[in-house]
């Protein structure tokens, strides 16, 4: 019963705000359990069945509907084709990091197709979201490290130097932070290793570092001389006044995330100003850029304490283990988290579970924990 109760606490955070999209797999994973009785039926079943879902209504949109369009959130998607090829890797026994070197591979190939339309069409025009690619690009980074560090393959070097690039050019915000949480990383690492593997670690994180000061004045220009005129700055300011207002309820919120979005779209325009008319400036989707504004007026503060956690959960898990990978894994996700809807749009929520797959993966593998109990 504890476990069964354990499970449904994590459910609960991730299916709050989308129940519409992801109901159908919902009630078939409880169907499948109503037949079976007492048999098992692992929780990943849901995500995976989920995925399916994903890229099913994409194709039925490109097949039936003539959506061209839809062609690029399939490209944009296909790294995430690793949480089903990890339901067959447990029973064929392929290793979980073989299939994480097929995430990098997938993520490198995407990169490669996005940035010359990056260059030859207006950032209006591409329909990707460079946050998103961004953050698959964080976590395949922060995989090449921990292949690297294992193996000593020195291609896993040109890997994070070419995603770094990729992140100053597409995302200077996230490759700062990154940067950051690199160096973070290296501390706990460097200190852990062979005095020639230290002079390894520390000649890559000055190179790291290195290419960032040489690229100031890109960095300047795209981070800081826009910051007073991003979006997100007046859309905060707009969640701040929607918290303020007498008739909000901090302990359930709008208990909508639609009532939420139809809020913040008539305070948005009261501190929207012309010079911040960007084509991402919420004309159809409003949304507070962070995730944990959003659950609380959507949802309150009992959603952003159920939305958290699973975060809890497992950083708990990787202090007891020492594992330093799998804790700045941790702080990337929570981090992105700040600045971006994880579970915004019905494609982009995959994220959620597959940080939740990779860091379940990492220390039960560490552990030798028993995969049932999350």
């Amino acid at each position: 019963m504890k476990e069964k109760l354990h499970k449904i606490a994590l459910l609960l955070p991730y299916t709050a705000q989308v129940w519409h999209n992801l109901s159908p797999a919902i009630l078939f994973v409880l169907l499948i359990n109503f037949f079976l009785g007492k048999k098992r039926v692992h929780f990943s079943y849901f995500i995976y069945l989920f995925v399916v879902y994903l890229f099913g209504i994409n194709i039925y949109y490109i097949i039936f509907q003539g959506d061209i369009s839809r062609f690029q959130y399939l490209i944009t998607m296909s790294p995430l084709l690793i949480i089903p090829l990890a339901l067959f890797s447990e029973r064929s026994g392929v290793s979980v990091e073989k299939l994480w070197k097929v995430f990098i591979f997938g993520t490198v190939s995407v990169t490669l197709i996005v940035i010359p339309q990056y260059f030859l069409y207006p950032i209006e025009k591409i329909y990707i979201h460079r946050p998103y690619l961004g953050f698959f690009i964080s976590l395949s980074t922060l995989w090449s490290i921990y292949f690297y560090i294992k193996t000593r393959e020195k291609r896993y070097i040109f890997v994070v130097g070419f995603f770094f690039l990729t992140l100053l050019l597409l995302v200077p915000r996230m490759a700062i932070f990154n940067v950051a949480l690199f160096f973070c990383y290296y501390s706990v690492e460097i200190f852990s290793r062979k005095k020639q593997q230290r002079l390894y670690l520390l000649f890559f994180g000055i190179i790291v570092l290195g290419g960032m000061l040489l690229n100031l004045s890109m960095l300047k220009h795209r981070f800081f001389d826009t910051l007073e005129n991003d979006p997100r700055r007046i859309i905060w300011k707009s969640v701040d006044e929607l918290i303020s207002r007498d008739d909000f309820n901090l302990w359930v919120g709008y208990g909508s995330s639609e009532k939420a979005h139809n809020a913040l779209r008539e305070t948005y325009y009261q501190h929207r100003h012309d010079k911040v008319n960007y084509f991402w400036a919420y004309d159809n989707n409003y949304n507070t850029h962070n995730q944990f504004l959003g659950e609380l007026i959507s949802w309150g503060g009992i959603g952003v304490f159920l939305f958290s956690i699973p975060f809890l959960v497992l950083l708990g898990k990787a202090i007891r283990n020492k594992d330093s990978f799998a804790f700045f894994t941790m702080i990337s996700l929570l981090s992105f988290a700040l600045v971006e809807n994880v579970m915004h749009r019905a494609w982009t929520i995959t994220i959620y579970p597959l940080c939740f797959e990779m860091i379940r993966y990492r220390l039960y593998e560490q552990n030798k924990i028993n995969r049932g109990i999350l």
